[in-house]
């Protein structure tokens, strides 16, 4: 919500096993963005890929715990 009225956006999220997990994002219905996630072995990185909208934009995030 936004300013307390529904802003249409929806999240879909999926434990694939340990380390990873997936994830979709649509806006009034229409995908948005969708991503991977990997938990490295050791639990101290996590590395995001996300695919935005139709244009398939890729962008990667690095996550590191310290």
């Amino acid at each position: 919500m936004s300013a307390g009225k529904p802003t249409g956006q929806t999240m879909s999220a999926k434990r694939i096993d340990d380390h990873h997990y997936t994830g979709v994002v649509k806006q009034n219905g229409k995908l948005s963005l969708t991503n991977t996630a990997t938990l490295s072995a050791d639990v101290k990185t996590l590395t995001v890929e996300d695919t935005i909208g139709v244009s398939k934009t890729k962008v990667a995030e690095i996550w590191t715990k310290k």
